[in-house]
């Protein structure tokens, strides 16, 4: 775990003091901007910040279906379509 400062993370995020003081008091609410050099800085995608953050909506769970659903996609797009087919069908 990254345990930084609020100047050495403004810093890596390029956002100034300031604004990583209002956001980690609450008086101010991370905008796309914050969270993107956040996520930047931190080494982490950048969705799970906003996430965190309250601009995207959480990820929904998967159930049997879904989670095929989303394997397969996962399969087609890294071109091993033949191999996920072939697990499917146990051949």
């Amino acid at each position: 775990m990254v345990e930084w400062l609020d100047g050495e993370l403004a810093r890596q995020a390029g956002l100034s003091s300031a604004s990583i003081s209002l956001v980690m008091t609450g008086q101010q609410g991370p905008g796309i901007e914050f969270c993107r050099g956040v996520a930047e800085a931190l080494l982490v995608p950048p969705d799970k910040v906003f996430r965190l953050a309250g601009l995207l909506p959480p990820v929904p769970e998967r159930d049997e279906r879904t989670g095929l659903t989303f394997s397969l996609l996962e399969h087609i797009l890294s071109g091993k379509f033949c191999g996920f087919l072939e697990m499917l069908l146990g051949v």
